[in-house]
C-alpha cells in the first residue's frame, strides 16, 4: 500500500537531487553516498512510483514527463522540511508580522488599545490588534486556538485553571458619579447608597450579585434605574444624571477623569485583571512580546501624560 508512512523520506530527498542533477553521481556527491547505493535509491523509487523517472536519451539522462510535473513539487515540499528543520533565529519585533486576537470587556478593551498604542506599535508596527468582546463562551476559542489571550478578573480563576496566566493590573471596585455630583468626595451610609439611582452593568461575568449581596445583608434593596452591557453606556448614563454605579475603579481611569468616587460602607475585595492564554502559545516570540509590552504599560502614567 503506497502510504507516506511506508516511504523512507531520506529517499525523497534522494530524488529531489535526481531530478535536479539528473545525474545519478552528481546526485551522489549531494547526498554524501556511493553511486552504487544511489542507483539502487533509484530502482526503489521507480518502483514506488510505477514511473522511470529518468530515462536515457541518446548518451544523456532526462527526466520523464510524469518526473517533470513531480518536481517543482518535490522541491517546494523540500524547501518547507528545511525551514522546518532550522532553528527560529531571534525575534526581530521592527519586522514581525501577524495578528494578535485579545477578548476582554469594554472599559478593559479600551485600556489595551492605550497600551497597544503606548507600548507594542512603536516597537512592532507590524504587529496586528484584534479586539473582542469578553464572554465565557471565550474559554472555548482560547482552547481551539482562535483566540491569543483573554484579560479576566483574577476571581474567575476556577473554569480557566488549564490555561497560563499573569497579572497584568490591579483593581478593586468604585462608586462612581459624574464630576460635578453633589456627593462627588462625600461619604454617605448604607440607607442613602441603596436609594440613589444606581447604574448596573450587566456583563455576564457575575460580578454585581456581590453588590446585591452586601445591601441585602444590610436589609436593603438598591435601586436600579438603568442596566446595561455596556461600560461605555454606563460611563454616559453618569454623566447625564445624578446617577451612580458601582464598577472597577479603572472605569474611571479609562473615562480620562470625568467621574468622581463616592464614599460608601461597601466593602468588595481588590482583584487583578489577568492575562490569559493558552500554554502552548507560552514559548511564541511574538505572544511574548505582546504579554511583556501589555505588562510594561501603566494606566495612570497614561493618563497623566494626556493631561
Amino acid at each position: 500500500m503506497h502510504e507516506l508512512e511506508n516511504l523512507d523520506l531520506n529517499r525523497l530527498l534522494a530524488l529531489h537531487w535526481l531530478l535536479e542533477d539528473i545525474q545519478v553521481t552528481r546526485a551522489a556527491r549531494h547526498l554524501g553516498t556511493s553511486q552504487p547505493a544511489l542507483s539502487r535509491t533509484l530502482k526503489d523509487l521507480r518502483e514506488w512510483f510505477g514511473d522511470p523517472l529518468l530515462v536515457k536519451q541518446g548518451r544523456e539522462m532526462v527526466r520523464s514527463p510524469f518526473a517533470e510535473r513531480l518536481r517543482p513539487r518535490l522541491a517546494g515540499a523540500i524547501g518547507e522540511l528545511r525551514a522546518l528543520a532550522r532553528p527560529p533565529g531571534p525575534f526581530d519585533a521592527e519586522t514581525a508580522r501577524g495578528s494578535i486576537r485579545i477578548a476582554c470587556t469594554e472599559y478593559v478593551a479600551s485600556m489595551v488599545l492605550g497600551a497597544w498604542t503606548e507600548c507594542v506599535s512603536p516597537r512592532a508596527p507590524g504587529l496586528d490588534l484584534e479586539l473582542r468582546s469578553w464572554n465565557p463562551s471565550r474559554v472555548d476559542e482560547l482552547e481551539g486556538g482562535s483566540l491569543d489571550l483573554a484579560i479576566t478578573p483574577s476571581r474567575l480563576r476556577g473554569g480557566e485553571s488549564r490555561f497560563a496566566r499573569a497579572t497584568w493590573l490591579e483593581d478593586r471596585y468604585a462608586t462612581l458619579v459624574r464630576h460635578s455630583h453633589a456627593l462627588a468626595g462625600r461619604r454617605i451610609g448604607w440607607k442613602r447608597f441603596a436609594a440613589l439611582a444606581h447604574v448596573q452593568i450587566v456583563t455576564g461575568l457575575g460580578g454585581t450579585s456581590e453588590i446585591d449581596r452586601a445591601f441585602r445583608t444590610q436589609g436593603l434593596e438598591r435601586r436600579v434605574a438603568i442596566r446595561t452591557e455596556s461600560f461605555l453606556l454606563a460611563v454616559r448614563a453618569l454623566a447625564d444624571g445624578d446617577r451612580v454605579a458601582t464598577v472597577p475603579s479603572l472605569v474611571k481611569t479609562a473615562a480620562s477623569g470625568e467621574l468622581a468616587e463616592v464614599r460608601t460602607p461597601l466593602e468588595l475585595a481588590p482583584f487583578t485583571l489577568d492575562l490569559i492564554w493558552h500554554p502552548r502559545h507560552s514559548t511564541r516570540d511574538d505572544h511574548a512580546f505582546v504579554r511583556d509590552a501589555l505588562r510594561d504599560w501603566s494606566p495612570t502614567a497614561a493618563i497623566r501624560r494626556s493631561r
